[in-house]
């Protein structure tokens, strides 16, 4: 129950509301406990008596308490609704927040369907406790102990009765309850693969189509989607069964009641308006229990919920800040030198999922300097490229930054000194000048098109109907390979930043596009350092250094002539490529 104490402290934010909605659920259980004891008076004051003046005063009470009872299960159930979707609202919250800044290994080792399920299907089953089942919780006791002390008031012989149905009812509704968790953590995990499974289809519905692969992908929903229907047909089975069962028992111990309460009327030593009024607490504290049993349900159904959306927060942050970690010096920062771009890999090694993929890489990286990695796919370059922002740690090593180890310095410091072009590239939905300017909220138009212009961007932008206003769509689907690189290509170099990394900046641009975008990037290059990541040789030729990368380590590493006398691995890929060219 580790994680229901947790979801309690979110609800227990709100303590002034709770008091108050506390306040009209007393209200409303007092009058639910006023009603049973105005039939007594009615039938023994009123009707047996035939006083019309007692007749109509006990119905103006009864009136000004159903008024009352209404006013006050409007509030409580209002407060508690607010509160249950603020709840809600943090919670999701917290769980973007904590997902934006788990690491990489994380988002490449989960499922995008699962962690969205998460954030939303588990969250929502939170709310029906916390609107409903609280009410439930508070309110039913109040009624239950309440009608119980009455009905011993009552007839105590009578009531010990009643107390022989309650242990069987307690007994089913825990029982049930049980079964109910297991079940409904099931139902939640298949929700996750058939969200799992539309989020794939519909992100790459271009390639199901290409392939003729929607028969396919219908039958693998179906499959997933009739998992989850049958899991969830138990699940309804075993919650349509608490009811029935509680007011079979109820039923069973009402009619006991009836019948030894028809005895004791028979032998004068209970009235009937008194047995009226005993009958009529039974049904009122009826009520409680069947709501304990509907409440428990929600209650199991929550704390599965509850176990997964905590055990996602609890997720430990891998890469993270050092407690004492500084800004990296800025052209904003007073008093201090900006950043050169110098930068030392000393004897770095990676491990993912235990196998090594960088071993011993000592580099140093000159300010100013473009430098290409080259070498056979799964190499290590991408990575090597990736730990300089640190979306990844070295398993050893240190990588520094101007004589700063970039562990000591703040994330966001170091991430804002770097442009980065990915090897796939993605756009989000909005306008083509809120995605270059991404991260960047207070550029301004006239730096907007700067960046567009080095990037080749701006002439193609201009031919949109609405040009930097026009919406691209989500991923960028309006717009063509290239035309999506050059954006993420003009994101890059918005930053001005002080390390520029290309990982195959130009692969999905056409030779005179990459012709016209080498010239500019080159000559914005001598204004910071730059990493490219090329398969394309003849992208690269131009790069002070180039270095071969193989099996984690560095092969090779000299200028693009240097290599080429040498009888080495990028001769042999130049050849290669330059053979495919002339064939």
């Amino acid at each position: 129950m580790a994680a229901m104490s947790r979801l309690l402290k979110y609800v227990l934010g709100y303590k002034l509301r709770l008091f108050a909605a506390f306040c009209c659920i007393l209200i409303v259980s007092g009058c639910a406990l006023t009603f049973p004891w105005l039939i007594k008076g009615l039938i023994e004051d009123a009707l047996n008596k035939k006083d019309l003046f007692q007749l109509n005063i006990i119905l103006i009470i009864a009136l000004g308490v159903a008024i009352i009872q209404a006013v006050s299960q409007y509030t409580h159930s209002f407060i508690m609704n607010y509160i249950g979707q603020r709840v809600l609202f943090v919670i999701r919250n917290q769980i973007f927040e904590h997902l934006t800044h788990l690491s990489m290994k994380f988002h490449k080792d989960s499922r995008c369907g699962e962690l969205i399920s998460r954030t939303i299907n588990d969250v929502n089953i939170l709310q029906n406790l916390i609107t409903s089942g609280a009410v439930t919780l508070i309110k039913s006791p109040f009624i239950l102990i309440g009608g119980i002390c009455i009905i011993f008031c009552i007839h105590w012989k009578l009531a010990l009765l009643v107390t022989i149905v309650a242990p069987l009812i307690a007994g089913v509704i825990v029982q049930i309850g049980k079964r109910i968790r297991k079940v409904t953590h099931q139902i939640q995990e298949k929700m996750a693969d058939v969200t799992n499974i539309l989020q794939e289809t519909i992100s790459g519905v271009s390639i199901v189509k290409l392939f003729c692969a929607e028969e396919i992908e219908s039958k693998r929903f179906s499959k997933e989607n009739e998992g989850y229907f049958r899991l969830y047909l138990k699940g309804i089975k075993l919650m349509v069964l608490s009811g029935p069962l509680v007011w079979i028992i109820g039923i069973v111990g009402m009619l006991l009641v009836i019948w030894y309460g028809g005895y004791e009327v028979a032998h004068e030593r209970l009235s009937p308006g008194a047995l009226m009024s005993f009958v009529a607490y039974l049904l009122t504290i009826s009520r409680p229990i069947q709501d304990f049993s509907q409440a428990n349900i929600l209650i199991q159904q929550a704390a599965a919920a509850s176990q997964r959306i905590f055990g996602l927060l609890d997720t430990m942050i891998t890469v993270k800040e050092s407690p004492n970690a500084f800004e990296m010096p800025t052209e904003e920062m007073q008093g201090t030198q900006t950043l050169k771009g110098k930068i030392e890999f000393v004897d770095v090694s990676f491990v993912y999922d235990d196998k090594p993929v960088l071993q011993g890489i000592n580099l140093t990286i000159d300010p100013g300097e473009v430098l290409a990695l080259v070498g056979p796919s799964g190499g290590g370059k991408t990575t090597l490229v990736n730990l300089i922002p640190r979306l990844y740690d070295p398993a050893s090593g240190v990588i520094r930054i101007d004589e700063m180890d970039i562990r000591d310095v703040t994330l966001s410091s170091l991430r804002r000194q770097i442009g980065i072009v990915p090897q796939h590239t993605f756009l989000f939905s909005g306008s083509i000048a809120e995605n270059i300017a991404y991260g960047m909220l207070d550029a301004s138009m006239e730096e907007i098109i700067e960046s567009a212009l080095n990037a080749n961007a701006h002439d193609f932008i201009m031919r949109l109907p609405t040009g930097y206003d026009t919406p691209i769509g989500e991923h960028g689907v309006r717009l063509s390979g290239g035309e999506r690189q050059r954006i993420a290509i003009a994101r890059a170099l918005l930053r001005k930043p002080g390390i520029l990394i290309l990982d195959e900046a130009t692969a999905s641009l056409d030779t005179e596009s990459e012709n016209l975008i080498q010239s500019a990037l080159f000559r914005i290059m001598r204004q910071q350092t730059t990493i490219i990541i090329a398969h394309r040789l003849s992208t690269i030729i131009r790069a002070d250094r180039i270095i071969t990368i193989s099996q984690g380590g560095i092969a090779e590493i000299g200028t693009h002539d240097e290599l080429l006398s040498s009888d080495g691995l990028y001769k042999r890929l130049y050849e290669i490529q330059y053979n495919d060219c002339t064939d």
